[in-house]
C-alpha cells in the first residue's frame, strides 16, 4: 500500500466525517499506537491539510489540524487519563501559555471526563482557523477554546521533545507502510462509535444542569427559611416590645397606686401617733425603723439575686462562645496540616486565599458550603474541600458545646513563594468562669482521669494492623509512651517495649501521629503535659 494511496483513502473517509468535527478537508498524516507498560490505550491519528514530517512547521502553522484518538483499551479510567495527560503536557511544554483562557481550557481537558472511557470511544481535538480549538467526545463538543494554543500544547505531547516513544513520533509524522500501520488506519477509518456511548457528553451536561438546578432550588429554600426566620424574629421582637410597654404602663399604675396608699397610710399614722404618749411614740418609731431596715435588706438581696441571674446568663453565653471558638480553632489547625499544594496548580502559577463558610453538624457532616471568593482557582478550592472532609472526622467537638449545628469557616492561603506553612493562632482563652482557679485536688484528679481515658481511646482507635504484617502472619505486643501537651499537640512518642517486628512498632508510631492533635486540656487540670502508656497486641 503506497503512501499516495493512503492519503487518497484518508480524503475519501474524511468526507463521511460530521461537518461539526471537520470544517476543512484534512488527510491522515500518520498513525501510531499509544502504549503504556506494553498496554495499548488508543490508536492515534494526526490529520493535516498538507502532509508534513517537520514538527516545527506543523506547530507553527495556522491551518486545519485534527488529532483523533480511538480507544482500544477495555477501560481507560478517569484517574489514568488525568495522570497520563498531565505528565505528557508538563514535560513537553516547559513554557506554558500565559493566556488565562488557554490555561483554563487545558485544565478542563484533563478533568472533564465524568466516567471511564471504553473501547470504541473516540476523542477528537480539532483546530479550524475560523472556529478555534474544540475537543469532541463521540462526535459531541465537550470543550471549546479560542485560537490554536490548546491544540499546540496537546499536539506537542505527540511530536514534542518527549513523545510517548520515538517510534510513536516517527509514525505520527510520517505514515509507515507495515502491518501495524494498516491495522491503525483500519481502526481510525472504520471503527464505529458504540451505540450505547452516543450522547455521552450530552448526558454529562444534563447532569450538570440538573445539579445546578438542584443547587439553585436548595439556595432558594435556604433563602425562604432565612426570610421566614427573620420575619419570625421581627415578630418576636415586636411582641417583646409591646409586652415591655404594657408592663411599663402597669408598673407606673402600680407605683401610683402604691404611692397613694403610702400617703394614706402616713396620714393615718400621723393621726394615730398624735393620740399616743411620747414613750409609746418612741417605741413605735424604733419598731418601724427595724421593719424598714429589714425591708431594705430584703430588697437588696432581691436586687442582688436578679443581678446574679443576669450575670449567670452572660457567663453562660461567654462559655458557649468559647466552646465554639475552640471548635473553630481545632478545625483550622487540623486543616493547616492536611492541605497540600496541588502540583498542577503550581505548574500554572495558581495561588490565592481560599475561604469557605459552612455548617458543621453533630454527625460530623459539612453542609451549606460556600466560597467567599469565586475568583480563586477551582483546583485550590477543591483541595481545601477535600482536606476539610478529612479533618471533619477528626476534629475535637467540646462536650459542653450546645446545639447540633454550628456555623464555621475554613481558610488556607496558597502562596507559591512561601518557605514555610502559616502558623495557626494560639488556642482561645477560656472565660474567667471556666479557668477554675480554686479547684480541689479531687476535682483535678477527676479531670486528669477523664482526659486520660478519652485520649487513650482515641489512640487505640487510630492503631491499624499493617496489611503486610497480616499477610506475613506477624504478631506481637508493643508498648508505647505518648506525651500530650496542654494545647493538644503531640509532645513525643516512645516505643518503650517494642516487638521483634519493625512493621508492628511503626504501626504504633503511625497510630499516635494520626490521632494527634488531641483536645486542649480543660481548665483546672493543672498540668503542662500528660503522658499516657498504651499496650497493644497485634494478633490474627
Amino acid at each position: 500500500m503506497t503512501r499516495t494511496w493512503l492519503w487518497l483513502l484518508a480524503i475519501v473517509m474524511s468526507a463521511s466525517v460530521s461537518p461539526s468535527v471537520m470544517a476543512q478537508a484534512t488527510q491522515l498524516n500518520g498513525s501510531a499506537s499509544y502504549l503504556h507498560l506494553s498496554r495499548e490505550f488508543y490508536v492515534a491519528g494526526l490529520y493535516l491539510q498538507q502532509p508534513s514530517s517537520d514538527p516545527a512547521a506543523i506547530l507553527s502553522g495556522n491551518t486545519s489540524v485534527r488529532m483523533k484518538l480511538v480507544v482500544t483499551a477495555d477501560r481507560w479510567s478517569v484517574r489514568r487519563w488525568q495522570q497520563q495527560w498531565l505528565n505528557n503536557i508538563t514535560i513537553n511544554n516547559p513554557q506554558m501559555s500565559a493566556n488565562a483562557s488557554t490555561q483554563q481550557a487545558l485544565m478542563d481537558f484533563t478533568q472533564f471526563l465524568r466516567e471511564d472511557l471504553v473501547a470504541g470511544d473516540q476523542v477528537v481535538i480539532d483546530y479550524q482557523p475560523a472556529l478555534g480549538t474544540r475537543v469532541l467526545v463521540n462526535n459531541e463538543e465537550a470543550i471549546r477554546a479560542e485560537g490554536v494554543d490548546l491544540l499546540r500544547l496537546l499536539l506537542n505531547t505527540w511530536i514534542g521533545p518527549l513523545p510517548p516513544t520515538r517510534d510513536f513520533r516517527q509514525r505520527i509524522l510520517q505514515q509507515a507502510n507495515d502491518a501495524d500501520a494498516e491495522r491503525q488506519q483500519q481502526v481510525l477509518q472504520t471503527q464505529a462509535i458504540p451505540t450505547a456511548r452516543l450522547g455521552l457528553v450530552s448526558g454529562w451536561q444534563e447532569q450538570d444542569r440538573q445539579a445546578r438546578l438542584a443547587e439553585q432550588e436548595r439556595a432558594r429554600r435556604l433563602e425562604e427559611q432565612r426570610l421566614a426566620q427573620q420575619r419570625a424574629e421581627q415578630q418576636r421582637q415586636r411582641e417583646a416590645r409591646e409586652a415591655a410597654e404594657r408592663a411599663a404602663v402597669e408598673a407606673r399604675a402600680a407605683a401610683a397606686a402604691a404611692a397613694a396608699a403610702e400617703r394614706a397610710r402616713a396620714t393615718a399614722e400621723q393621726q394615730r401617733l398624735a393620740q399616743m404618749s411620747a414613750e409609746q411614740q418612741r417605741a413605735e418609731r424604733a419598731a418601724q425603723q427595724r421593719a424598714a431596715e429589714q425591708r431594705a435588706a430584703a430588697e437588696a438581696k432581691r436586687r442582688e439575686a436578679e443581678q446574679n441571674a443576669a450575670k449567670t446568663a452572660q457567663q453562660l453565653q461567654a462559655e458557649q462562645a468559647y466552646y465554639l471558638a475552640l471548635l473553630q480553632w481545632d478545625l483550622q489547625r487540623l486543616l493547616q496540616n492536611e492541605v497540600t499544594y496541588p502540583s498542577w496548580a503550581r505548574q500554572f502559577n495558581q495561588q490565592g486565599l481560599v475561604e469557605l463558610d459552612f455548617v458543621f453538624t453533630a454527625q460530623r457532616e459539612l453542609v451549606d458550603i460556600t466560597v467567599r471568593d469565586e475568583q480563586v482557582a477551582a483546583m485550590l478550592v477543591n483541595e481545601v474541600r477535600r482536606a476539610l472532609g478529612v479533618v471533619a472526622t477528626r476534629v475535637n467537638v467540646p462536650v459542653n458545646l450546645q446545639g447540633d449545628r454550628w456555623s464555621l469557616s475554613a481558610r488556607h492561603d496558597f502562596m507559591l513563594n512561601a518557605t514555610a506553612s502559616a502558623e495557626v493562632a494560639a488556642a482561645p482563652v477560656p472565660p474567667v468562669t471556666l479557668q477554675r482557679r480554686n479547684v480541689s485536688e479531687q476535682e483535678r484528679q477527676q479531670l486528669q482521669s477523664e482526659y486520660r481515658d478519652a485520649a487513650e481511646a482515641k489512640l487505640r482507635a487510630s492503631i491499624q494492623y499493617p496489611q503486610a504484617a497480616r499477610v506475613l502472619r506477624r504478631q506481637g505486643e508493643v508498648t508505647m509512651s505518648v506525651t500530650i501537651k496542654a494545647d493538644g499537640e503531640l509532645g513525643g512518642v516512645d516505643i518503650t517495649a517494642p516487638s521483634r517486628h519493625r512493621e508492628l512498632n511503626q504501626a504504633m508510631q503511625d497510630g499516635a501521629n494520626s490521632a494527634a492533635p488531641f483536645a486542649v486540656f480543660p481548665p483546672g487540670m493543672g498540668l503542662e503535659s500528660i503522658t499516657i502508656t498504651v499496650e497493644h497486641r497485634f494478633s490474627l
